[in-house]
């Protein structure tokens, strides 16, 4: 009866307008003066844009509708135009980019825009633009199709990438919607008769002038990612002069500029000179946040004084033939680039035909932090390492070892093949020891103690295999009342359990068989009262 008189009830309201059903959001474009037929939404986002007429004028807005709001942002203006299409294209896998094409009096114009969903904006896709003049420049008549068709006749790249300027006039003038196509490449550097029709080409190469027989060449190449998109993205690699661009490589000579491209922004990687294909004068690299190097080039090889540089240190030495060799220095890196406790090092190392051979040293506030030998690039003799050191045979710690521990204290133990084998015993800052356990060939195997600072023992147990196997004591801070005092076998708890309140009286006794509780548990106050047993 209750739920006949509620929705008696609900239709009665109803009916005289006291209970209204939920209104869906206006459009904001609802009632206002369309300058293009239909909004229009986008794949991406739930974003709408509508073109309306103000004031003699035509404006584009977009919202991210969500259904509840529709707050309208700008998206821009287009003066005393007509909007003659919009329309959606994939130019790469970065998503779809809107193209409004609008008329103003004989000229035509042309934007694209694309969505970040990071910020829940639209934007205009500024370095398309100079490509988006040149299809509409002198047109009599334009449509969308014809935009279409002039859009898939270029080879186009990522232009969600900003790229950083490289300093060199004739390189950052390049528009590279236009310039004439030189070629498709596979991975293995060879010139395709043609565009693939099955899958994307590794690389493409166009030119943007000539002078004295060396063309402005630019390589782009497949970006990741572009598996399962709409379209293939492109991005910048190299800009540089080329004399024979139909060739992969081999040809430069001249500037040479290498894009690294991370996310949206393409650093300038690599930067220096090409005499006949091969690599000659300064060059400069840089990894952004990495590492950067600088140095000489001859005949294609590091040749004299070069520098690494990293968050963690600086290291500066002679190479020949492109190898390191003799004593490199060492001194603090890159602050901003270290991670917390690292890069403040000096020291050196020596090399012999790149690889570490003789002494190598590291100190930090004039402090050894190591020092030792290598021969053909191992470690071998005795090293003096963080805590201690001990001995290396062909990059393996063997023998005596004396290390840090993680509290300003030591640990000394016996290594065989990199591994701890046999008594490790673990001493605190002031000489007292808090740790002995056993080792056999890396894993826990045999008895082990640790200690309260003051000397007082503070567990007792045993290990087999790597596993805690049989009895184990905790001890309270007077080292006499056991805390707790179980049983193991093979890493599972098996046998009696005990706790104990601080004042030795049991706090629950009970019994495991590999795993499970067994049998009666039974559990006290402190002051020896039975509370509760249970049964398993």
């Amino acid at each position: 009866m209750r739920q006949i008189f509620w929705m008696s009830t609900m239709a009665a309201l109803l009916a005289l307008g006291k209970l209204a059903p939920a209104q869906a959001a206006a459009r904001f474009y609802e009632g206002q003066s369309m300058a293009y037929a239909n909004a229009v939404e986008r794949r991406d986002g739930g974003v709408v844009l509508a073109f309306l007429r103000e004031n003699g004028e035509v404006n584009g807005y977009y919202c991210q509708c969500n259904g509840s709001s529709e707050k309208r942002m700008n998206l821009d203006k287009y003066g005393q135009a007509s909007i003659a299409a919009v329309f959606q294209l994939d130019l790469d896998s970065e998503g779809e980019t809107t193209f409004v094409l609008s008329r103003n009096g004989g000229q035509y114009g042309l934007h694209a825009y694309r969505y970040e969903r990071s910020g829940g904006r639209m934007f205009k896709v500024a370095t398309l633009q100079p490509t988006l003049d040149a299809i509409v420049r002198g047109a009599k008549t334009m449509d969308e199709a014809r935009v279409r068709a002039a859009l898939a006749r270029l080879q186009l790249i990522d232009y969600s990438i900003a790229y950083a300027p490289t300093g060199v006039a004739e390189f950052d003038a390049i528009e590279h919607g236009h310039g004439t196509l030189v070629g498709y490449f596979n991975i293995d550097g060879d010139l395709l008769p043609g565009k693939p029709a099955d899958a994307p080409a590794f690389a493409y190469k166009k030119t943007f002038g000539e002078k004295d027989g060396h063309f402005l060449t630019v390589t782009y190449l497949l970006g990741k990612g572009w598996e399962g998109g709409r379209a293939p993205s492109y991005h910048v690699k190299w800009i540089t002069w080329e004399t024979q661009p139909q060739r992969f490589a081999a040809s430069q000579d001249g500037l040479f500029i290498e894009y690294d491209v991370n996310c949206c922004v393409g650093s300038v990687f690599a930067r220096g000179l090409y005499a006949q294909g091969k690599r000659t004068g300064q060059w400069h690299y840089e990894e952004p946040l990495t590492i950067r190097s600088f140095g000489a080039f001859v005949d294609d090889k590091a040749e004299g004084a070069w520098t690494y540089v990293s968050g963690e240190e600086t290291t500066t030495g002679m190479m020949q033939r492109g190898q390191r060799t003799g004593r490199w220095e060492v001194s603090p890196g890159v602050e901003e680039w270290r991670d917390e406790g690292k890069g403040n090092y000096q020291g050196f190392d020596t090399y012999l035909k790149d690889r570490l051979d003789g002494p190598s040293e590291r100190r930090v506030e004039g402090v050894v932090h190591w020092q030792g030998n290598y021969v053909n690039g191992k470690k071998q003799g005795q090293w003096v390492e963080p805590g201690g050191g001990g001995n290396y045979v062909n990059d393996v710690k063997q023998g005596p070892w004396k290390k840090a521990a993680p509290d300003g204290g030591w640990q000394v133990l016996t290594m065989v093949d990199g591994k701890p084998d046999g008594k490790l015993e673990q001493y605190a800052a002031s000489g007292q020891l808090e740790l002995a356990e056993h080792y056999r060939l890396g894993e826990l195997e045999g008895p082990m103690e640790s200690f309260y600072p003051d000397g007082k023992r503070r567990y007792q147990g045993s290990f087999a295999g790597g596993k805690r196997d049989g009895a184990e004591t905790l001890f309270y801070p007077d080292g006499e009342v056991p805390q707790f005092h179980r049983n193991w076998h093979k890493g599972v708890l098996h046998g009696v359990n005990i706790e104990n309140f601080q004042n030795g009286k049991p706090k629950q006794i009970g019994a495991y068989t590999m795993g499970k509780k067994t049998g009666r548990f039974q559990y006290f106050r402190d002051d020896g009262q039975l509370i509760e047993e249970t049964m398993y």
